[in-house]
């Protein structure tokens, strides 16, 4: 599978050390069943569900919540997302100083990808588009019929 190398340079991967000690939903233990929880809280496409689920843990005190990343194969990946006020901001107001590097001139990560089977190129933005062979135009107009 390919992904536009433009696409991965216009990201970046941050790594960073919260400035403080964060209290968080852990979604991970087994007792979180007893709430209702399932599975699907990790890869629900519902985000009315996620969201209420959300709210109720920044209004329980929480900061964030630790769970699985929904779109890994594996299952083993652990995500953290952290509980403040929508939109692009620097969480809880903290000046959070990032050491920021675009994925692709990460050479761990082109290497975890492409042991997935991605791999990252240069997409060109305009395509020659031709004309499909009169014997397909003929098979189109007759299933049109």
């Amino acid at each position: 599978m390919l992904i536009d190398a433009a696409d991965l340079r216009r990201r970046r991967l941050a790594r960073t050390r919260a400035p403080r000690k964060l209290h968080l939903a852990n979604l991970l233990v087994k007792a979180a069943h007893r709430f209702g929880l399932t599975a699907d809280i990790h890869t629900s496409l519902d985000h009315s569900t996620t969201r209420r689920w959300a709210a109720a843990w920044q209004r329980a005190g929480f900061h964030g919540i630790w769970g699985k990343v929904g779109h890994d194969p594996t299952v083993e990946l652990k995500t953290l997302t952290l509980l403040d006020g929508a939109g692009e901001q620097e969480p809880f107001g903290w000046d959070w100083e990032l050491r920021a590097t675009a994925p692709a001139q990460d050479l761990t990560l082109l290497q975890e990808m492409a042991a997935w089977g991605y791999r990252s190129a240069d997409v060109p933005q305009d395509v020659t588009v031709s004309a499909p062979p009169a014997r397909l135009r003929r098979s189109v107009e007759r299933i049109r019929r």
